[in-house]
């Protein structure tokens, strides 16, 4: 079942960001099968996350909370908050394959 996270960043935690980021892109890359989608979230583009969003495909939110719980930025506490939605598309679809770039996601700021 498809289902979106949506993290909220604490504002004064910018170096958690930074110094985690390595070891969160590798977790990211070794969750493919699960987090279809990852990036972080800006007020503007040019601007620092103050989030991210997740697509995340689980039989559970439990199994949802239990994966968001090994994230490095989660563990080491960027993240302030989440939120999670059960995600009943309306058009197009949900699914583990690769888009068009072969690439499923995971941006450097996710």
């Amino acid at each position: 079942m498809p289902y979106l996270v949506r993290f909220y960043d604490r504002s004064d935690r910018r170096r958690v960001r930074e110094k985690f980021m390595a070891p969160h892109m590798a977790w990211l890359e070794s969750m493919r099968a699960k987090i279809l989608l990852a990036g972080a979230l800006r007020e503007a583009p040019e601007s620092f996350p103050v989030g991210g969003l997740w697509l995340v495909e689980a039989d559970s939110r439990a199994e949802v909370e239990e994966l968001l719980s090994q994230d490095p930025l989660w563990i080491n506490g960027l993240r302030e908050r989440y939120e999670i939605f059960f995600f009943a598309p309306a058009v197009g679809s949900v699914s583990g394959g690769t888009g068009a770039s072969g690439n499923r996601g995971a941006t450097p700021e996710s």
